[in-house]
């Protein structure tokens, strides 16, 4: 009867969204031919060389034919992409703040490339979870390509108040 090997991924290190890309490797004490797979997120892979294409996780498997007294083995491991920049707060609320209805409550932000001192690629910013009624506006609402760090204040304005009123019916 043939063992199962212990196929292993090398470890894989967090990359960021338009890196170069890498290679991966798996290994055992079997001499099959491993291929590899992308199971899920945002990548591609052809051979070992993995291309990022966004944001995420990805999930990777490695096969390992059968060869010898060794029978097949599936390896998976994952790695987190993330965006091509840091975001830090600069000054302002630093995570929340309490505002009444119909005032607005700002945020300083600092976006910074990274990995290298300006932006590759252009950045918009957008907000999604607001409550309902309230708008959220960036100033700048964009970062061109070449750009450097850049502070960027997130302005909410929450809904006003809704009021009612009851009268008595005039006759």
């Amino acid at each position: 009867a043939q063992s199962l090997p212990a196929l292993t991924f090398a470890p894989i290190a967090t990359q960021i969204a338009g890196a170069a890309p890498f290679a991966v490797s798996a290994t055992s004490a079997s001499s099959g031919a491993v291929t590899y797979a992308v199971l899920s997120g945002p990548a591609t892979i052809a051979g070992n060389l993995v291309t990022v294409t966004g944001t995420g996780t990805v999930v990777l498997s490695a096969s390992q034919a059968a060869s010898g007294d060794y029978a097949a083995a599936v390896a998976t491991t994952s790695f987190t992409v993330g965006p091509p920049f840091t975001l830090a707060t600069a000054g302002g609320a630093a995570s929340g703040a309490s505002v009444s209805p119909g005032s607005v409550a700002s945020f300083g932000l600092a976006f910074a490339p990274v990995g290298t001192s300006t932006f590759a690629d252009p950045i918009t910013l957008s907000v999604t979870g607001l409550p309902a009624g309230a708008t959220a506006t960036f100033s700048p609402a964009t970062i061109a390509a070449g750009s450097p760090m850049t502070a960027v204040t997130l302005s909410i304005q929450t809904a006003n108040p809704q009021t009612a009123r009851s009268e008595p019916p005039s006759w």
